[in-house]
């Protein structure tokens, strides 16, 4: 009896290797090859570089305009980065280094930034109900045109900082330095500043309407009707 032949050639050695090669090759490019970061090209001095990220995290995509709700942003290095009309909502800064950024007219509803460093930072216009920023130190930032009723700066360093017309009312000093503050036509109805320094401060024409000033320095501080606290 004639034996059986055994395939062989050119069609079976294609046949054979031809789909293993190919599983071989998918497994290996799905393994490898990164996904693209969803970051902005770097602009110097303005976009931030994300220390954690991933091609699914929305809170790596930041700029001017971006929706950062409860984002934890002091997983990020953004100091220098423009947040301008940004949305963060229940963001979490707690902790981070914002030298220089600009925060101008945005939405910090909620938002954490207890411990941080905002030295200088732009927060003109910006809406910040409920926000924290105890132990923060917020030298030189401007806070001109502001809204944060009911936010809570105990023990914060304010020194210099310019409030001029910000809302304020139910907002609490605890303790505060707010050496050379400029609360100039500020509305502080109902806010708590008691224990803290207001030597220097500026507070021609504020509302103080139901404010508590107990145990507060106000020496050299300029009163709403313009005279000189001794």
């Amino acid at each position: 009896m004639p034996k059986a032949q055994v395939k062989s050639g050119p069609q079976f050695f294609w046949f054979v290797t031809f789909p293993v090669g190919a599983i071989i090759y998918w497994a290996f490019t799905f393994v490898s090859t990164p996904g693209p970061l969803p970051t902005l090209a770097p602009v110097p001095g303005t976009s931030p570089s994300a220390i954690v990220s991933s091609s699914q995290d929305p809170c790596a995509i930041q700029g001017e305009g971006a929706q950062l709700e409860r984002c934890p942003l002091n997983l990020y290095k953004i100091a220098g980065a423009n947040f301008t009309l940004c949305s963060c909502s229940g963001a979490d800064f707690s902790g981070a280094n914002l030298t220089g950024t600009v925060l101008h007219t945005a939405i910090l509803q909620d938002a954490n930034f207890e411990d941080a460093n905002l030295v200088g930072v732009d927060l003109f216009g910006s809406v910040g109900g409920h926000a924290k920023f105890s132990r923060a130190n917020l030298t030189g930032a401007n806070l001109g045109s502001s809204l944060f009723s009911f936010a809570t700066f105990d023990n914060a360093n304010l020194t210099g900082v310019d409030m001029t017309a910000a809302s304020l009312t139910f907002a609490t000093f605890l303790k505060s330095n707010l050496t050379n503050v400029n609360f100039s036509r500020a509305d502080l109805s109902f806010a708590d500043l008691s224990g803290a320094n207001l030597t220097g401060a500026n507070l021609r024409y504020a509302k103080l309407d139901g404010a508590t000033l107990d145990g507060a320095i106000l020496k050299g501080a300029t009163m709403p009707d313009g005279t000189i606290h001794k």
